[in-house]
């Protein structure tokens, strides 16, 4: 269902009544029998101007109220109407414009949301659901077991539009979203129309649809009005925080809601994403750390107990490590900032022994090896000469251990 919204201004419609002149018609009996032809006269019909439902639907949403129509002419409607405590005659033209006012009189005593309750519960109805309407107010009231679409004008005078159905518990804009849920509609939103009916527009599967829910819940009227996107997956997350200018983004589950910490500017945020694209909380959590280069990394990583780093990879969001953790090789994924974001045990740290340094010091193309160990002996400090079997082969003192 879509709802139509329309202007006054508009190309001219049909208003006003026009006698044509008919033509003599050739009759060859009636000229035998010397009889005069017959005149014949057609009657059309035209309209000029917007028609008085339209006016009337017009001057309410300028804050018109109880408006009256005097009559209608070719280039103009005559109309009285209240504004305030003001009783107006106004002349309306063919577009809308209102061409002259006046006023007539006064206009009775207004009335508020609560009063207006109290005048239905004088006269009988409950269970009322009440909302501000041009005019004066419109909802739905129970009264002898039937539930009614009611008015109040602005002046008390109370109007029943049309019968709903039998009374029970008055929904609410909550029981009918719970209820759309229930029967597998998603994405619910209300337009901005006073209940009831409660216009609704949802998503059911792939389409999007315009619905009608009257006053006691059943859906009288259901229309496809598009098409919907469908659910968001896990493995979209990331790319869809990015179009929202997120980075160093960490998803911490797999399934939706989704979260997620994530930064943006320097701020930190925890995430909660919904599952059809979008952001459903987002909590300041603190400020993002500033991005590290190699240097840094090495640096971190030492100070946090790892040895033998080895950077595999440097990406756009972060590093990939390699480093020895007690006795363990892992494998670990760095954001920009060198923070931890998965880690994966590879093998285990082990030194190189003499012969293996050999090789691989020949393979880059050096010569004769030898090894240097740097020790301590009473405050001295010696460097030990040792062959690439491990044999001493010198001994130099080159300074004091602290």
């Amino acid at each position: 269902m879509t709802t139509a919204r329309f202007s006054i201004c508009r190309p001219l419609i049909l208003s006003l009544p026009l006698i044509a002149l008919a033509a003599l018609l050739p009759n060859e009996d009636a000229k035998a029998a010397g009889q005069e032809q017959k005149v014949q006269m057609a009657q059309v019909q035209l309209q000029f101007g917007p028609d008085a439902r339209t006016i009337v639907g017009h001057l309410h949403r300028q804050g018109y109220r109880d408006i009256t129509i005097i009559n209608q002419k070719i280039t103009r409607t005559r109309v009285e109407a209240c504004r305030g405590s003001t009783r107006l005659e106004m002349d309306i033209a063919h577009n809308g414009q209102i061409i002259r006012q006046k006023q007539i009189g006064t206009c009775g005593q207004l009335v508020d949301i609560h009063q207006a309750r109290k005048i239905l519960r004088r006269s009988g109805y409950s269970d009322i659901i009440l909302n501000p309407a041009p005019g004066g107010f419109l909802g739905a009231a129970c009264k002898n077991g039937t539930r009614s679409s009611v008015s109040v004008s602005s002046t008390g005078h109370i109007r029943e539009i049309g019968t709903i159905g039998g009374c029970g518990k008055p929904v609410t804009k909550d029981s009918v979203h719970q209820d759309l849920r229930r029967q597998g509609y998603d994405r619910i939103k209300f337009e901005d129309y006073p209940p009831p009916p409660f216009i609704v527009s949802a998503c059911k599967g792939a389409h999007r649809v315009d619905l009608i829910v009257a006053a006691d819940g059943r859906i009288w009227r259901e229309q496809r009005s598009g098409i919907c996107e469908p659910a968001l997956q896990p493995g979209q997350v990331t790319a869809f925080l990015k179009k929202k200018g997120y980075r160093r983004i960490k998803l911490l589950n797999s399934s939706a809601p989704y979260r997620a910490e994530a930064c943006k500017g320097r701020d930190h945020f925890k995430l909660t994403i919904g599952s059809f694209r979008g952001i459903v909380k987002a909590e300041k959590i603190g400020l993002c750390a500033k991005h590290l280069d190699a240097n840094g990394i090495y640096r971190k990583l030492g100070n946090e107990g790892f040895s033998r780093v080895h950077i595999q990879q440097k990406t756009d969001t972060g590093y990939l490590v390699y480093a020895c953790e007690a006795e363990k090789r892992v494998a670990m994924t760095l954001n920009a900032a060198g923070q931890l974001q998965k880690k994966t045990v590879v093998d285990l740290c082990q030194s190189p022994t003499f012969d293996a340094i050999g090789k691989d010091m020949k393979q880059r193309g050096f010569g004769l090896t030898h090894y240097y160990v740097d020790v301590c002996d009473k405050k001295k400090h010696l460097r030990i000469k040792l062959n690439k079997y491990g044999a001493q082969v010198g001994l130099k003192e080159i300074g004091r251990c602290k």
